[in-house]
């Protein structure tokens, strides 16, 4: 273990005595990467993506939602969380010029994957799907795609397994 924790720290462990604990502990969020705050977008600002973007517990991962964007003009121009919601059209070049890496998709099946494509010709290159389908997208871009249907269907099913005699 004392080999391990070495390859993660900057400073060498002490023979007989150990790490200084605060110190590993913060060289082990630099190595995992939880002091690397990463930027994302997040498109369709309705009830799921005003929920993702008020919620403050994203930067203990390194996330940080900087802004939303909506088709929805009663929206656009609106602060949700101190983040601005701006047209779809304003993305591309937001994308390019803060050097966002990661879109967060939460608008409804038939609009993802035009949503996608616009994300990722702009220069995004990880994607988190929420939307209610599964979009392509080219190779070299990762995609986590979130079914909140099934998760909420396998959770009634393993409480009516849970729950036989």
């Amino acid at each position: 273990v004392r080999k391990d924790l070495a390859s993660v720290s900057t400073i060498p462990g002490r023979s007989k005595l150990g790490f200084e604990t605060e110190r590993l502990l913060a060289d082990m969020k630099t190595y995992l990467g939880y002091d690397n705050l990463e930027e994302a977008i997040i498109v369709g600002v309705g009830g799921l993506g005003r929920t993702l973007m008020s919620y403050s517990g994203f930067s203990q991962y390194g996330l940080n939602i900087v802004a939303g964007f909506d088709s929805n003009p009663a929206l656009q121009g609106t602060i949700v969380a101190s983040r601005p919601v701006f047209s779809p059209e304003k993305m591309p070049e937001m994308i390019s010029r803060l050097g966002i890496r990661i879109g967060i998709v939460a608008v409804p099946a038939p609009q993802a994957q035009g949503v996608v494509d616009m994300m990722v010709a702009a220069g995004v290159r990880a994607v988190w799907n929420f939307a209610p389908t599964l979009v392509n997208i080219p190779e070299g871009v990762i995609i986590k795609n979130e079914n909140l249907a099934s998760s909420l269907a396998a959770l009634a099913n393993q409480l009516r397994i849970a729950q036989m005699p």
